[in-house]
């Protein structure tokens, strides 16, 4: 019988309340202790929910927590929650929160290729005046791309301050020819 990994939940149904639970699996909320690049792991400190003072707090209980999709950027003292894969055997980063520039959207100026920028069109509420700014590309496959006109939502990194695309209204991508 293989040793248990102490990065893992309980395998019972008493489980402790700060590994949580959910319909998905089990999940955490977790203060990052040390510096998150994306694609990669970081310490970070369980927090559990504090019924007398009605706040979430930060435990001494410590898990290994992994940007699977390559797509955080947090420094310590960020807060976010992660899922448990079975699969791959860790703690996975759904959402972090930090001192992060907000998201933006806007329509594409021109082509997005894999690995490459664009500007988009950024219009105010009112729709009266318009913004450029560029975005990033770090997750489209070789050889596709999205096509001007194609409205695209970014989030920042703080490592360079730079937007990076993780959405967009459609599903269908364009394959170069």
């Amino acid at each position: 019988m293989r040793d248990r990994n102490p990065n893992e939940p309980p395998r019972d149904n008493r489980q402790p309340k700060a590994w949580g639970g959910s319909a998905n699996g089990v999940r955490i909320r977790f203060e990052l202790l040390e510096e998150l690049t994306p694609g990669g792991s970081a310490l970070a400190a369980v927090r559990i929910f504090d019924r007398v003072t009605n706040a979430y707090k930060t435990t001494e209980m410590q898990r290994t927590v992994y940007d699977a999709e390559g797509m955080y950027y947090g420094q310590p003292g960020d807060v976010g929650r992660a899922e448990w894969c079975p699969d791959a055997r860790r703690w996975e980063i759904y959402e972090l929160l930090g001192g992060n520039l907000p998201m933006i959207y806007g329509v594409l100026n021109e082509d997005l290729t894999a690995g490459g920028s664009a500007e988009i069109t950024i219009h105010d509420a009112g729709g009266a005046t318009a913004e450029i700014e560029t975005v990033f590309d770090n997750l489209l496959e070789e050889g596709h791309y999205l096509p001007e006109g194609r409205l695209v939502w970014a989030v920042p990194h703080r490592a360079d301050q730079r937007y990076y695309v993780i959405q967009t209204k459609g599903c269908a991508l364009e394959v170069e020819e």
